[in-house]
């Protein structure tokens, strides 16, 4: 990072933060961070000098995989920010999905509701184009179809809120190593 502009400050400290809300991914929902954005903040005056969060691609890789097993229906909006975050263009994610571009775009402007066959394919679509295969790998190829649940009504006052730390289980020498988003199974969707 830069040095400090406020006080020409030329020390910079790191801290890593027990729990950030990445906001700035442009997700519909909350999506807080376990022990993994790094702030740095200058040394000599505490001015906030920027925030660092590894790996933002694999981050979205982790929501989309996530937002797509969670079984609350979609919404317009949460849609539009899975296809943005896998780089999928309308166009393309239409056809795959057997419908018009004209009512994706409808579906993600919240105008239409999926139907719930053709959100089922949109999350099997989803996990499956998760360049991280090892947590479907776990689940097992003839049960993903069966996970995905869609539920279409449910209680509104409750936000949707997913929790990630950014840890790997290495099996073999049975211990964590830092290199791989995933959803903290510790503390539960809200």
């Amino acid at each position: 990072m830069a040095n400090c502009t406020s006080c020409i400050g030329a020390g910079v400290e790191s801290t890593i933060v027990p729990a950030y809300e990445a906001s700035g991914l442009g997700a519909p929902f909350k999506v807080i961070l376990e022990q993994a954005a790094k702030v740095e903040t200058c040394a000599k005056c505490g001015v906030m000098l920027g925030t660092y969060i590894p790996d933002m691609e694999g981050l979205f890789h982790a929501v989309v995989f996530t937002r797509a097993l969670e079984p609350r229906k979609l919404l317009g909006a949460e849609i539009r920010f899975m296809r943005k975050a896998m780089s999928w263009k309308a166009k393309d994610l239409a056809k795959h999905l057997g419908i018009t571009a004209e009512h994706l775009s409808r579906c993600e402007s919240g105008e239409k509701v999926m139907s719930l066959g053709t959100e089922k394919l949109f999350r099997l679509y989803a996990l499956l184009k998760t360049p991280d295969k090892s947590a479907l790998d776990e689940i097992g190829p003839a049960r993903i179809f069966d996970l995905i649940e869609i539920e279409a009504a449910w209680d509104k006052s409750k936000p949707l809120i997913f929790y990630f730390v950014r840890r790997q289980i290495n099996a073999e020498q049975n211990k964590e190593v830092d290199e791989k988003w995933r959803k903290d199974d510790d503390l539960k969707v809200a």
